[in-house]
């Protein structure tokens, strides 16, 4: 957890300094963000960081940073999911409306496909289960 948090900081650093949304790494930042922050258990700020990263993917139409932000997208959406079971409370109304993580991680997977980087989706398919 604490490189997490390490991770988290530097990456914040990191998106202020580049900050432009043309910047060819930011997407990329974002879902390593996202990732940091899932493994602190902050999951709105990795929904947040997941959802610019899928945004940033759409703008730039770069297919690389696209398909790595559905692949967190949907790591995010599992988190939430398994956080929603496991608790006696619901997932917030805001956060229910997410897109099934299996159909995130099905994008992520037909975009790599398409740009002929499949061999890229091992791990974060394992993490589906």
């Amino acid at each position: 957890m604490a490189n997490s948090r390490q991770a988290e900081t530097e990456l914040r650093q990191a998106i202020a300094l580049t900050g432009m949304p043309k910047s060819c790494t930011l997407s990329e930042t974002c879902g390593f963000l996202a990732s940091a922050c899932l493994g602190q258990g902050k999951l709105a700020e990795a929904l947040d960081a997941a959802q610019k990263a899928v945004a940033i993917g759409q703008e730039s139409e770069n297919l690389l940073d696209l398909a790595g932000g559905w692949r967190v997208f949907g790591q995010v959406g599992a988190a939430l999911k398994r956080a929603g079971a496991s608790s006696n409370h619901s997932v917030p109304s805001a956060l229910s409306a997410l897109r099934e993580p299996s159909a995130c991680f099905a994008e992520s997977l037909r975009v790599y496909e398409t740009i002929g980087a499949g061999g890229r989706t091992g791990p974060h398919v394992a993490g589906l289960g």
